[in-house]
C-alpha cells in the first residue's frame, strides 16, 4: 500500500484498512442528460449512459476497484437488473452523507429521479437507443488523482489477505519523515489491490503507542478497536 500527501504534520500516522470487496466510484465530468417524457422509451445511450459515466465508471472500468466495467451498452445490459437493484436500495453508488442543506463537491448519490429512470430502463427491456444520443466516454486521469505528491510513504510489509473467510481489519503503521509542522493539503491512499480494500481510516499516534501492538516492527496488527495512548 502507498499513501501520498502534499503536506504533512510532523507526527507519526497510522491507519487501518477494512479488507473487503469495494465498489467505490470517483466522479467523471458530469454529462447533461434529458429526462424523457412519460410515454417515451428510456434508452441507454440517451438516458442511462450519462448517469453511469458520472457516478459509476470511476471504479467500474479496467484496472479499478469495480468487479466489472460499465463503459458500454454491452457492459450495462449484462448487469442491468443488478444495477437497478443496488441503486433502488442505494447500496450503489456508495455515498454515506444524508442529503442536507449543504452539498459536498462531487457528490455521488443518485437522485430519486435517476433511480426511477434506471428502473424504467430495465423494465422496458434495457434498450440501447440511437448511437447519436451516446455522450462521449469520460476521460480519466491515470496514476495519482491529487497530482504529483510531495511525499510518498509505503507500508513496511505487505498484508496477504486469505482467499476465504470474513472481512479482515488490518492496521498499518507509518512514520512520517518530517521534522517540522506542515499543513496537510491532500492525501491519497493507493492499495496494492484495489479489489479487496473497502475503506481506510487515518489516525494520529503522537506517542507511537500503536507500535506496542505489533508482533514485529512493520508487521502491523489486526482489529477494529484501536487504543492509542494520549
Amino acid at each position: 500500500m502507498t499513501r501520498s500527501v502534499q503536506a504533512l504534520g510532523a507526527s507519526m500516522f497510522f491507519f487501518f484498512l477494512a479488507i473487503a470487496l469495494v465498489l467505490q466510484s470517483h466522479p467523471a465530468p458530469k454529462p447533461q442528460n434529458q429526462i424523457p417524457a412519460a410515454n417515451q422509451q428510456v434508452t441507454f445511450n440517451r438516458d442511462i449512459a450519462p448517469i453511469l459515466f458520472r457516478n459509476c465508471t470511476g471504479c467500474h472500468r479496467p484496472g479499478e476497484a469495480g468487479p466489472f466495467p460499465l463503459l458500454t451498452y454491452k457492459d450495462a445490459k449484462s448487469h442491468a437488473r443488478q444495477i437497478a437493484a443496488v441503486t433502488q436500495t442505494k447500496f450503489m453508488p456508495p455515498w454515506l452523507p444524508e442529503p442536507g442543506e449543504f452539498k459536498f463537491a462531487d457528490e455521488l448519490h443518485l437522485t430519486d429521479q435517476q433511480i426511477a429512470l434506471i428502473a424504467k430502463w430495465v423494465e422496458g427491456g434495457a434498450m440501447e437507443g440511437a448511437a447519436s444520443d451516446l455522450p462521449p466516454a469520460p476521460n480519466f486521469v491515470e496514476g495519482w488523482q491529487i497530482g504529483k505528491p510531495d511525499l510518498i510513504i509505503k507500508a513496511e510489509k505487505p498484508y496477504l489477505l486469505p482467499a476465504k473467510g470474513t472481512d479482515q481489519y488490518w492496521n498499518f503503521i507509518f512514520h512520517t519523515p518530517v521534522n517540522q509542522t506542515r499543513w496537510l493539503k491532500a492525501m491519497e491512499i493507493r492499495p496494492g489491490d484495489k479489489h479487496v480494500v473497502h475503506h481506510a481510516n487515518v489516525l494520529v499516534d503522537r506517542t507511537q503507542s500503536a507500535r506496542l501492538q505489533e508482533s514485529s516492527p512493520g508487521a502491523g496488527f489486526a482489529g477494529m478497536e484501536i487504543k492509542i495512548e494520549s
